[in-house]
This record gives C-alpha cells, structure tokens and sequence, in this order.
C-alpha cells in the first residue's frame, strides 16, 4: 500500500504491528523510520545532482533536481524538528483545551520516546540513514538493468541519475496516489534530456508501473496465506 499512498501506508504498518509490539514503540518505529528514510532519499539525491553535473546534461534538468533537493532538505529537517520540540504534546494539550481529545498521556509518552532516541541512540539513528541509502543505490542497480532490458545503452551514472530524480518527484508528489501522470512526466522529460528520447521514458514507465503491479500483488498474496494460516491455526488452551 505505500507504493500506492505512502503517508495511509505508514498507519497500515503500524496497525500490522499492533499484536505484536506495543503502541507506543510501532508509532515510534515508523516515525523514526520515515525521518530516516527521508534523510536518506535527500543524500541519494545529492549524488544524483553531483552525477549529473559530471555527465554535463542540460542545465534544465540539473535545476530541477536542485529544487526538488532543497524541498526534500526542508522537508526532512522540518520533521525532525517537529519531533524534537515536541509538537505532538503541544497539539494534543490544545485540542484538550477544547474537549477533543482525551489522549494526552500517549502524546507526551510518544514525544518522550522520539527525543530519548534522538538524543541516545544516534548511532542507530546513523545506521537506520546508511541502510536507507544502500536501498536507494539498489533501486539505480534496478534502473540500470530496465535500461538493459528495454535496450538502452546508458551507464550506472546515467541511471542514477534517472533514478534519483524519480525519487525526488515521488517525495515533492506524495498527495498524488502513486505519483501517477507526475512520475510518467518527469521520466519522459529526464530521458529526452539525456538524449535517450521521449519515448523511451514513458516505455520505462510503463515498465516500472509493471514491477509495481507485481510486488503489490506479491503483498497481497503473502497476506491473504497469512491470514488463512490465522484462521486453521488451532486456539490456544486458555
């Protein structure tokens, strides 16, 4: 479901995890990791402005990418922020003030969780940043073989390039289910940029929507055996 609606597919998570760990952690894990991975998509599109400075594309394309980076700086650092000062408490004391929420407790325990990890666990934090990261570099090894599969000659370069720029849209297009019309623009304009041609970029897509079919697909079928699984399970003695 992130695939499809990244923001609703972090409230799933945290509902798939509810048997199994409590409230106050799953929260927290997820925010944590949201903060993490947003960290890291920033850093991944760095390298892509520093590769496509080195392969001299147009200029346009290099400052788009520098806008969509300092969108994802501010982003990234204005959430953390948030967390640090403890907006979560704020909120909840003001919609207290007016009877609308009776959930107090569980914000300043959720605040006090994110600023202890923040403040201890940086080293964790850190690891959680490098190991985002080295999934952003995978998705460019991915592109990279599209490329190949669609008969495209470009380099590990170039397609770190395309890949870093679809992150970035991705992130500045969250509100829009899948990042659908704008990911397809912004691969058809990356690629006639590189000289690869419009049409290559929307066949790229295309590919990319595929694979996307088939892991959500993947996701459900692995849900639905686990939910039957649930079902024959024979209850425990009480």
């Amino acid at each position: 479901m992130t695939a499809v609606a990244p923001v609703g597919g972090d409230a799933v998570k945290v509902w798939f995890l509810r048997p199994h760990v409590p409230y106050r952690e799953s929260v927290a894990s997820v925010i944590i990791a949201k903060t993490t991975i947003t960290l890291s998509q920033a850093l991944f599109l760095l390298m892509g402005v520093v590769a496509a400075l080195a392969l001299a594309v147009d200029a346009r394309l290099v400052r788009a990418m520098l806008w969509l980076l300092l969108v994802e700086l501010v982003g990234a650092g204005g959430f953390l922020a948030v967390q640090l000062a403890g907006v979560v408490t704020r909120g909840a004391r003001l919609l207290e003030r007016f009877k609308k929420l009776q959930a107090l407790a569980a914000a300043e325990n959720l605040d006090r969780t994110l600023q202890r990890f923040y403040r201890r666990e940086w080293r964790r934090f850190a690891l959680s940043v490098g190991f985002h990261l080295l999934g952003w570099i995978m998705g460019a090894f991915e592109t990279w073989l599209f490329l190949r599969v669609l008969q495209i000659p470009a380099s590990l370069t170039t397609a770190l390039v395309i890949e870093t720029l679809g992150s970035a849209v991705r992130f500045a297009t969250f509100f829009i289910p899948g990042s659908l019309g704008a990911l397809e623009g912004a691969n058809t304009a990356a690629f006639a940029a590189l000289g690869f041609g419009a049409q290559a970029g929307l066949a790229f897509s295309l590919l990319r929507r595929l694979r996307q079919v088939v892991w959500i697909a993947l996701g459900a079928l692995v849900l639905l055996l686990a939910r039957a699984r649930m079902r024959l399970a024979p209850e425990s003695p009480a």
